[in-house]
């Protein structure tokens, strides 16, 4: 009987695997490899998210939150219906020619001896019957009496000024008012007793009283007034025996009352 068949069959065993260890070289290589290829996969999706050149970025639910106007900032919409047209006016009514106070006079109320009673002009001149020239625009009226050193001559002249070159009528007026003032100023011909700008008649007035050298013992008071673009003016002479200041007064006197009467036709 053989003895090495009484032994227990055991199966060989499988040979143990070999285990493979990379070296130094290997492992760069390999680590090389797996980094070129994340940057491979990777660089594109980063690209993509990157703004392109001259591109608005997108911005985020945060900022739209910011840079959303405030709904009372907010422009309201136009109102579509058309605005409410404005009521008519009734247009300024002209002024009729004559009105005093109410602009520039086209032609003179009433004549000019009727613009003061004959009352009032035979209280300075005692007798005569009144001299009236001129119409609608200039004129004058004048009464006389007397001769000697009872001489009396009163008159009253009215005339209204047009627009020249660039002024109206009533610059027009003020500056041909000037001018007369000036030329009481600078006259040679008369002798001047008093000239002075005054008060309480219309816009402007001067009154002048003077003597002329041809016309022996009368003293002459002169008072000139403007009211919008109309002037009116007064000459009453008197008489005298030995001064012009005799008369003075009451010149002055009879001149202004005439002015003040004929004036209210304008004023």
């Amino acid at each position: 009987m053989r003895a090495d068949f009484d032994r227990v069959y055991s199966p060989p065993e499988p040979p143990e695997p070999s285990r493979w260890r990379p070296r130094g070289w290997q492992v760069a290589l390999i680590s090389f490899f797996l980094a070129a290829g994340v940057v491979f996969f990777a660089f594109p999706l980063l690209w993509s998210d990157a703004p392109e050149e001259g591109a608005m970025p997108t911005l985020t639910a945060e900022h739209e939150d910011a840079t959303e106007p405030s709904p009372e900032l907010s422009p309201q919409p136009a109102d579509p219906s058309p605005p409410e047209e404005p009521g008519e006016t009734a247009a300024p009514s002209p002024t009729a020619p004559g009105t005093a106070g109410e602009g520039p006079l086209t032609e003179l109320p009433k004549k000019i001896c009727d613009s003061v009673s004959e009352a009032t002009f035979r209280k300075w001149v005692a007798v005569d019957d009144p001299q009236e020239h001129g119409g609608s625009r200039a004129g004058s009226c004048g009464y006389t009496s007397g001769d000697g050193n009872d001489s009396r001559y009163l008159r009253l002249e009215t005339r209204l000024a047009d627009g020249n070159n660039d002024l109206d009528p009533v610059s027009t007026a003020k500056w041909s008012f000037n001018q007369d003032y000036e030329l009481q100023k600078s006259d040679k011909i008369t002798k001047t007793l008093l000239l002075e700008r005054v008060t309480g008649l219309g816009e402007e007035a001067f009154r002048r009283v003077f003597t002329d050298n041809g016309v022996e013992n009368v003293v002459t008071a002169r008072i000139e007034a403007r009211v919008q673009n109309v002037i009116v003016t007064v000459s009453y002479s008197r008489g005298f025996e030995k001064k012009p200041q005799e008369e003075q007064a009451k010149s002055l006197q009879g001149a202004r009352e005439v002015a003040e009467e004929a004036l209210r036709s304008y004023t």
